[in-house]
């Protein structure tokens, strides 16, 4: 039986709408999501990289958190470049009050190796390390709500909606579509905002 939390969207589905959801389909899905539970207003990311999320539409207020400074396709209010791990006495000074943490962490290719990956692991975090300390930052916020963009959903928080994400290749006529999932976790006591 599926539950009426989670759903599955194809790629296609959301070129069909055209002008902005379709160059960037996942920043209609995050978009989407977090404006459905009444989370948009203020947005701290901790894997912004490129800010791409939020290319279809901006947050009232939006932080970006990532090690690296990327050419941003949408730019934050304010950037902290540092891990996620790193970050909590700098955004505790900020004293903003955030509906909602976003976290994307690196995919990694199982069947693909790097040389460097142990380093860049070290410095960045595996993705695993990086959901984790993401939790751990929004229980130490009270930021009662983490989206997620993971290959899974994962054991432990609460899953408010789960949106699982078939890309579609348009370069490539490729039967095998890659699946992701955008998951709303509600991570405190608060009741649910609907």
């Amino acid at each position: 039986m599926v539950s009426k939390k989670h759903s599955v969207i194809d790629q296609r589905e959301i070129q069909k709408i055209g002008g902005k959801a379709s160059r960037y389909p996942t920043s209609y899905i995050v978009v989407s999501l977090l404006e459905k539970h009444g989370l948009f207003n203020s947005v701290l990311d901790v894997t912004y990289g490129q800010g791409r999320f939020y290319y279809y539409r901006r947050p009232r207020f939006l932080v970006g958190v990532d090690p690296r400074v990327w050419d941003w396709v949408v730019k934050p209010d304010i950037f902290i470049p540092k891990p996620v791990w790193a970050v909590k006495e700098v955004i505790k000074k900020l004293n903003i009050v955030f509906d909602v943490i976003v976290c994307d962490p690196p995919a990694w290719n199982p069947g693909t190796h790097y040389n460097k990956r142990d380093l860049y692991s070290f410095v960045v975090g595996s993705s695993k390390i990086i959901i984790q300390k993401t939790i751990e930052l929004a229980k130490e916020l009270d930021i009662n709500y983490m989206l997620l963009h993971y290959k899974d959903v994962i054991n432990g928080p609460k899953v408010v909606e789960d949106i699982e994400f078939i890309y579609v290749s348009r370069y490539l006529n490729n039967p095998d579509m890659r699946r992701t999932h955008f998951t709303l976790y509600s991570l405190g006591d608060e009741n649910e905002k609907n």
